[in-house]
């Protein structure tokens, strides 16, 4: 009786892994594929490649990449040069992999909606109730996504879109 338990754990565990793909968003305008979403995640670990504005001491971006806490932006939804709205990230952790390429995991996600000024005081583990902070950024069909600023490329899973969605 366990082993047939076992088996349809592992089919069902191999068919989620299928259905899941890695996308590479870069300044490139792309546009999520019908029945697709586009999913970046808080606690988990994402690559990107860094611009060289964002490893430049007189650039904005490198001020804050080595804030704290540390973040980077922009992830950009809407057509290029018409966002409908920016996107940065805060991070847990930044680490090296090449030359460009860091892993991150991310803290929180943050919206162009977020006033910086309301998370003096607070510290980082209750930023939660401020208006702009996320744990899920979701980009669904016929949306157009790119990067700038302090990317030049992020990776995000592309998942089947639920019925729920």
């Amino acid at each position: 009786m366990r082993t047939p338990l076992i088996l349809v754990f592992l089919l069902l565990f191999s068919l989620s892994a299928i259905a899941q793909q890695t996308i590479t968003l870069t300044s490139t305008p792309m546009t999520v594929p019908p029945g697709k979403k586009w999913v970046l995640k808080i606690d988990e670990p994402v690559l990107l490649n860094l611009s060289n504005a964002a490893l430049n001491p007189n650039n904005r971006n490198y001020v804050m990449l080595n804030s704290n806490p540390r973040m980077v932006s922009s992830i950009i939804e809407g057509h290029f040069g018409n966002p409908n709205e920016v996107y940065g990230l805060m991070l847990k952790s930044i680490e090296q992999v090449e030359d460009y390429t860091y892993e991150i995991v991310i803290h929180r996600i943050f919206s162009s909606k977020l006033e910086f000024s309301t998370l003096s005081g607070l510290d980082i583990n209750e930023i939660d109730i401020v208006p702009g902070i996320m744990k899920e950024l979701v980009f669904l069909p016929g949306q157009i996504v790119y990067v700038d600023g302090a990317f030049d490329a992020i990776h995000v899973l592309e998942m089947p879109l639920t019925k729920s969605k």
